[in-house]
């Protein structure tokens, strides 16, 4: 496992640069605690030969839909330039190869915080405080891991690892 502290500083700064209205601390926490129940800050490619990448575990169609689909939306002007100037380049760059959006999605943390919190964000239902571990477990397996193999239980217990 990586050092959580440095996450929790990398995810926050993310988050703001991303803009305020995807940064407030319940967010952070629940970006946090996605990584650590998706892949124990230790795994960046899925078990078992499964396609998703990054500590977040982001599958590549899931990254294509959010770079290349919603960041392209006219309203989403101001956001798409902010991630850009977080990642460096144009999030167009990563879709001209596989290959390219591969590596990036395995290897690069700026982006899987990106996706991660973006992937949560047209959920109309707020996320829930930090406090309530539970609430957040739920949010989580019906909103992030809909249709995987995750359980409230495992979210509870990963998330004691970075409390």
């Amino acid at each position: 496992m990586i050092h959580i502290p440095d996450t929790l500083r990398l995810v926050g700064n993310v988050l703001a640069g991303m803009g305020d209205k995807f940064a407030h601390s319940d967010a952070v926490t629940l970006v946090l605690r996605t990584g650590v129940v998706e892949s124990d800050y230790f795994y960046q490619r899925q078990l078992g030969e499964g396609p998703a990448r990054s500590f977040w575990q982001i599958e590549p169609p899931t990254a294509k839909d959010i770079l290349g689909r919603y960041l392209q939306r006219e309203d989403k002007g101001n956001l798409k330039m902010r991630v850009q100037h977080l990642l460096g380049f144009r999030v167009q760059w990563l879709l001209e190869e596989e290959n390219r959006l591969d590596m990036h999605l395995q290897g690069n943390e700026i982006l899987g915080v990106i996706l991660c919190r973006l992937k949560y964000w047209p959920v109309p239902e707020p996320i829930p405080h930090a406090r309530y571990v539970d609430l957040q477990a739920q949010y989580w397996l019906e909103h992030y891991n809909a249709g995987g193999r995750g359980s409230i239980e495992h979210f509870i217990n990963a998330a004691k690892k970075v409390a």
